[in-house]
């Protein structure tokens, strides 16, 4: 059993600290049940909807609550798979609704009843829900030729704060808003037992030259204001004073493109992404002949300016969108670490709970998904409190990605009624010159990172 962490996990421990695990599929005898062993149990199925984990405070490690939901995952009894001789040595030290989730046996034998691997891809690829598509891309017009302030004011009417699948049973969601820990503590549930079989120390080295955390700033650029006038001009003269160059990500067939200004961009050593064909949000639940279209129609845009980065409009997309978006890109970047819709219009709370890259599927093309892992402007904007209210949440959450090691992706609009006005860009400036002064954070270009993470365990995302 191969798993993306455990690549890590043996990647930054000391040489030989193989982790051996187990798959039950039938009851074992004692003679099967080595010690310094992880056992993943998949007999005797429970039916355990949404179940509530709690884990010992030795799982948390000073970073996560001790309790989280999870989504409907499979769950399976110990009681007749474990040998007969060692049923009652052992120790519970996590629960899934009341039932034990991970038992501790003696000589350090670890006995998983849910498969946690399984559990985290479940998670992070979002495999838990099925997105529907929204009703209003059935409209016959595109959406995003509606004036912003009228979509604003939609929106506002269909605000919806308790959206989302809702445990059996439970009153909190998943994945849980504004933060979500589910894949950091099913992380250090399985490094906790690692670490017990096999005596070595996770020590996670993750980002270059013994940097604490990776920072990446994107920009959605949904219509042609930025090529008006000074404002391209001025985000670029803030950008490069700070010293933080970003990724612009352009729609490919909605507004008239100025090239001269993208080469700017690019000269300024930006990097250039694609945001969909017309920002219909449409694209990710047509047909596969109309999808293949669409992409195919962007491939002048993506060619001239080697684009390998995708933003999705909307943060609308779907498995079935990402199988024909990795034939043209190498990274995506639409997925957040959780995400409360602005609108019901999406329909459900979403996320992939987690604060690092991790791939979409299993074969070898496979995308990495940088997450968005930072609250964006617009939803965290206070008129009465102005600036400060966007400064004080967008660095307390940075605050937060810098002490779990992670990564911190800010999304900002380059539009009028988002970043564009007065109060968020005074915002957008002090957040960058927070970043840039810390020592101890690395800025990297999203290329860039697809790029070093893939080389940083290529067993895992080649």
């Amino acid at each position: 059993m191969k798993s993306y962490f455990l690549e890590f996990f043996q990647l930054h421990s000391r040489p030989g600290a193989d982790v051996r695990i187990v798959s039950v599929e039938a009851p074992l005898k004692a003679e099967q049940f080595p010690p310094n062993t992880i056992f993943i149990n998949r007999t005797s199925p429970l039916a355990v909807p949404a179940p509530l984990l709690e884990l010992e405070a030795s799982f948390c490690k000073g970073l996560t609550p001790g309790r989280c939901y999870l989504p409907n995952i499979p769950v399976f009894d110990a009681r007749a798979a474990v040998p007969a001789e060692y049923r009652e040595r052992g120790r519970p030290i996590a629960f899934l609704d009341r039932i034990p989730a991970i038992i501790e046996y003696p000589e350090n034998r670890f006995w998983f009843n849910f498969d946690v691997h399984g559990a985290i891809q479940t998670i992070q690829r979002e495999r838990y829900f099925t997105k529907p598509r929204p009703l209003y891309t059935y409209l016959p017009f595109n959406v995003q030729t509606i004036p912003p302030g009228l979509r604003q004011a939609a929106s506002k009417l269909l605000k919806g704060g308790k959206a989302g699948p809702k445990p059996s049973g439970g009153t909190a969601l998943f994945p849980e808003y504004p933060k979500d820990w589910a894949v950091e503590l099913l992380t250090n549930a399985f490094r906790h037992c690692a670490e017990k079989t096999t005596g070595a120390t996770f020590e996670p080295r993750l980002w270059p030259q013994g940097k604490k955390y990776a920072f990446i700033v994107t920009h959605d650029v949904d219509s042609a204001w930025l090529y008006k006038d000074d404002n391209l001009a001025g985000f670029m003269k803030m950008e490069g004073d700070m010293g933080v160059p970003g990724a612009w990500y352009f729609v490919n067939n909605l507004y008239e493109h100025d090239y001269a200004k993208i080469d700017r961009l690019v000269a300024g050593g930006h990097e250039i992404g694609l945001h969909g064909d017309n920002h219909d949000h449409k694209i990710s639940f047509l047909s596969d002949a109309e999808i293949e279209k669409r992409l195919s129609g962007c491939r002048k845009l993506i060619d001239r300016y080697r684009i390998t980065g995708y933003r999705a409009p909307h943060y609308l997309r779907t498995p079935r969108f990402y199988e024909h978006l990795k034939r043209y890109v190498r990274y995506d970047t639409s997925m957040h670490d959780a995400y409360n819709p602005t609108s019901k219009v999406s329909l459900m709370r979403e996320g992939c709970s987690s604060l690092l890259p991790f791939t979409l599927s299993d074969d070898q093309e496979s995308l990495l998904e940088l997450p968005i892992t930072i609250p964006e402007d617009y939803e965290l904007y206070d008129p009465e409190a102005g600036a400060s209210s966007v400064i004080e949440g967008q660095l307390a959450q940075i605050a937060e990605v810098k002490r779990r090691g992670g990564l911190a992706n800010l999304v900002i609009h380059p539009e009028p009624h988002f970043t564009g006005r007065k109060p968020c860009f005074e915002a957008f400036t002090e957040v960058l010159r927070s970043v840039s002064k810390d020592p101890e954070c690395w800025i990297v270009l999203p290329r860039d990172l697809n790029d070093y993470w893939r080389r940083l365990a290529p067993a895992a995302t080649r």
